[in-house]
């Protein structure tokens, strides 16, 4: 690859002191989300010809930004999206009723993914968070 470039004479400048790469599923304020429309215009001239954008830009902006203080976890994407993900039992799996426990006692605040094909799972999660009244809903 590196050959490919010289030839071409390609070479990407460094725009940012740190790249970071994390999940592309991320829960932000308001007040980042803002600040990285903001940036629409430097997102789009730096990260346009990047594979896999979508999983650096966000975290690139923001670890060079002050919300650098704000960020849950660097060690793992995995932690630090907080979403309970299961990618061995499928791309990612799909919880079913049989998952429940596996859902209820995550220290994770989010889950995903779930489906049409299994709502009792999406019930009884619903009746756990809200008693009977996660029936109506």
């Amino acid at each position: 690859m590196r050959n490919l470039k010289s030839l071409f004479k390609f070479h990407r400048h460094k725009f940012y002191s740190c790249y970071q790469k994390g999940a592309n599923w991320a829960s932000l304020s308001e007040e980042c989300v803002s600040y990285l429309l903001n940036k629409r215009n430097e997102i789009y001239k730096n990260f346009k010809h990047t594979k896999c954008a979508d999983e650096i830009y966000k975290q690139t902006i923001i670890i060079n930004s002050h919300f650098k203080e704000n960020i849950y976890s660097l060690d793992d994407e995995y932690i630090s999206n907080q979403r309970e993900i299961d990618w061995l039992r499928g791309t990612p799996y799909e919880y079913k009723e049989t998952d429940f426990n596996i859902l209820k006692n995550s220290s994770k605040i989010f889950a995903r993914k779930f489906s049409d094909n299994n709502k009792k799972i999406i019930m009884l999660i619903k009746e756990d968070l809200y008693g009977n009244k996660g029936k109506e809903q």
